[in-house]
């Protein structure tokens, strides 16, 4: 069969007569439809494999027109803030889709999201490497609320920072966290999970991944059961997914407790409202310190409230409900926790493994990072070099190894060579 290439789009569309098979006309339509939309300026009929019936999914056919315009209309107006007061995103910040070269046959497309008060920065040096090289496409959106720039200065008011609380690199503006999900709204989490899954769903590609970190680990989850719970999806929603110390809840019991509610109106008000943050460490990991010992670099925010927090909370433990009431499995899952992580709370981990393993025993992993032989724990950031910049990352290198090898292919992690049994009831240790 002809290939039909259009060139270019003319001013006036002529009516265009030529001798040609049902199947060349409908490829002539579909091609010609998607470059008035979306004013590409070549198409080609997607090349098929004769033997069985396999397809070549080439990266320039990768995005249909109309999950691309939800990703722009997500991501174009990312720079402005619910409250409508211009913020900006932070140049480490912005949402991105790594690409493979057009011409390249895509294995797959993955989705990762990044971490609580982080930005797509976590993943970006190492998609790149390790998986847009092996010719999988990745999305990294900014997930709601994140990665604003600090307020102008006009509209700093009582924001300014108390000289008290100025450490050197310490910035005097307070990060805008205007639209960083609450207690109040934690659904909006929940929401752009599903939004993410249509844009997912749509595209053409073999296989989809979706992975995340934290608070990004929930939204993966989260991702994986509206999808598996779509009984209107086109398509198997995902082939694997990659749930990385997922936020759950908690560590501190009372944390979860004060999130949910469960104190005296006035209190709980006063508990919601209060100014927390990551402290002077945030900051030098940020803008670097005078000693020029740490050079910065880190995007995201160190101001938040405790609401914030207990927004996350609020939609980490709901996941988990959800997650309980799953009686069946589509993917390969895995589960990776940090031993004595001081952040999630790594029963309930535990918990959402146990129930999917007796529900598909086969398809589902979990292993945990146990401390090195020195002691040295693993940070609940995993994944990125610029959280704790100074500290030995002794598990990274077996880390990204081992999510390239399950995400590209479905490998579970191995068990780790060195003696050792993790806490955790249901996770044999990660190899580090």
């Amino acid at each position: 069969m002809k290939i039909l290439e259009i060139k270019k789009i003319p001013r006036r569309i002529k009516i265009l007569r030529f001798k040609a098979t049902s199947a060349m006309l409908k490829t002539a339509f579909t091609c010609l439809s998607i470059a008035v939309l979306t004013s590409l300026v070549s198409c080609k009929s997607r090349s098929f494999n004769t033997s069985g019936d396999s397809t070549e999914y080439l990266a320039e056919e990768m995005w249909t027109w109309q999950n691309r315009k939800v990703w722009d209309e997500l991501f174009m107006a990312e720079r402005n803030s619910q409250s409508g007061r211009e913020s900006g995103i932070q140049n480490e910040c912005g949402s991105k889709v790594l690409m493979p070269p057009n011409g390249t046959s895509l294995k797959g497309a993955v989705l990762l999201y990044h971490g609580f008060t982080a930005c797509p920065q976590q993943f970006v040096e190492w998609a790149q490497k390790e998986l847009v090289s092996q010719g999988y496409a990745v999305l990294l959106p900014l997930i709601p609320g994140h990665g604003r720039n600090p307020y102008p200065k006009s509209t700093q008011k009582d924001r300014v920072r108390a000289p008290k609380d100025l450490q050197p690199g310490t910035p005097q503006m307070l990060d805008n966290l205007d639209d960083l999900p609450t207690n109040q709204n934690w659904q909006v989490y929940k929401n752009f999970a599903a939004q993410m899954n249509f844009i997912m769903e749509n595209l053409k590609v073999p296989a989809r991944v979706v992975g995340g970190l934290s608070v990004g680990g929930v939204l993966a989850t989260s991702s994986y059961l509206q999808a598996a719970q779509n009984s209107n999806r086109q398509s198997k929603p995902y082939d694997r997914g990659l749930f990385m110390v997922p936020f759950f809840g908690a560590s501190n019991p009372i944390a979860n407790a004060l999130a949910e509610g469960k104190s005296a109106d006035l209190v709980n008000l006063l508990i919601h409202n209060k100014n927390l943050g990551w402290g002077k460490g945030c900051f030098e990991e940020r803008f670097g310190n005078s000693t020029f010992t740490i050079k910065g670099g880190r995007g995201g925010t160190c101001d938040l409230k405790f609401a914030h927090i207990s927004g996350a909370i609020e939609f980490g433990e709901q996941t988990l409900r959800d997650l309980k009431t799953m009686n069946s499995v589509e993917a390969r899952i895995q589960w990776v926790a940090a031993e004595e992580d001081p952040v999630v709370n790594n029963g309930a981990i535990d918990s959402s493994f146990q129930h999917l393993s007796r529900v598909a025993r086969n398809s589902v992993a979990f292993c945990s990072y146990l401390p090195n032989q020195a002691g040295a724990k693993v940070n609940h950031s995993l994944f990125s070099k610029f959280d704790a910049p100074l500290e030995d990352k002794f598990w990274q290198s077996n880390l990204f190894n081992d999510a390239r090898n399950f995400i590209t292919d479905g490998t579970f992690f191995p068990k780790s060579t060195r003696a050792g049994v993790s806490k955790l009831e249901s996770a044999y240790p990660c190899q580090n």
